[in-house]
C-alpha cells in the first residue's frame, strides 16, 4: 500500500516512523547530536487529522575564533567569522529583557566582557529565527554562559539546557542574592516574553 492510500492519521504515523528510522541512523553512524526532531508537534482535528511538523538542523559547524563587533543584548552578540558578522546566541541562557529589571545590566556586563575582542564560539545548534547558539569562551578561557548566570545576569535555560553547571552557578547566585535575585520576585525572561505576546493589541 502507498502512502497516498493512507488515511492522514496513518500518513502521520508514516511520518513519524522514518523520523524514528532517521534518529537511528545517525546514531547508528554515530554522528554528534544536532537536535534534529527538535520541533516535532502533533496537533488532532476531530480526531482525524494529525499534523506533524519535522525540522532538522545539521551537524553544527567546528568552533572558530572571531572578534565581538557588537552586543545585542545580554545574550545576544555579534562575531566577525569569515569575513562577516555572525549573530551568536548564548547557549543554555537566557538574560532579562531590556525593559525587564536587570536587562539594561545584563547587557553593559557582556559588552565588559567581551565586545571588541576576540573570543572562541562553540556552535551547538540553530534557533528557530536562524541563529547560531554556542557557547562563547572568554579570552581567559572562561565561560561567558555561566559567568552571566553566575553573577545573577541570567537564568539557566532550563527549557533548552540540561547543562548541570549552568544549573549549579544560577542555585548559587539565588542563595548569594546576585543581580536579578536581589528582587524578591524575579520574573523569567520566557515568561515576561509570554505575557507580552497574551497581551491584546489597541
Amino acid at each position: 500500500m502507498t502512502i497516498i492510500g493512507l488515511e492522514r492519521s496513518s500518513y502521520a504515523a508514516a511520518l513519524a516512523a522514518i523520523a524514528a528510522l532517521l534518529l537511528a541512523a545517525e546514531v547508528a553512524a554515530a554522528q554528534p547530536p544536532s537536535s534534529f526532531l527538535n520541533d516535532l508537534v502533533t496537533r488532532s482535528d476531530a480526531g482525524a487529522v494529525t499534523l506533524i511538523r519535522q525540522r532538522r538542523l545539521r551537524t553544527p559547524p567546528a568552533a572558530f575564533a572571531g572578534l565581538v563587533t557588537a552586543v545585542k543584548d545580554g545574550d545576544t552578540i555579534a562575531v566577525l567569522h569569515q569575513g562577516r558578522e555572525t549573530t551568536i546566541r548564548l547557549a543554555g541562557i537566557d538574560c532579562p529583557e531590556k525593559r525587564q529589571p536587570f536587562g539594561n545590566r545584563a547587557k553593559q556586563m557582556t559588552s565588559a566582557l567581551v565586545f571588541g575582542r576576540e573570543v572562541r564560539v562553540q556552535p551547538t545548534e540553530r534557533d528557530r529565527y536562524g541563529r547560531m547558539v554556542a557557547k562563547v569562551y572568554l579570552p581567559n578561557g572562561e565561560s561567558l554562559n555561566a559567568q552571566l548566570v553566575r553573577q545573577g545576569m541570567a537564568w539557566w535555560y532550563r527549557k533548552f539546557s540540561t547543562d548541570i553547571a549552568l544549573q549549579t552557578f544560577e542555585l548559587e547566585a539565588r542563595t548569594a542574592r546576585r543581580g536579578l535575585w536581589s528582587d524578591p520576585a524575579p520574573l523569567a525572561p520566557w515568561e515576561y516574553r509570554a505575557s507580552r505576546r497574551a497581551k491584546p493589541r489597541l
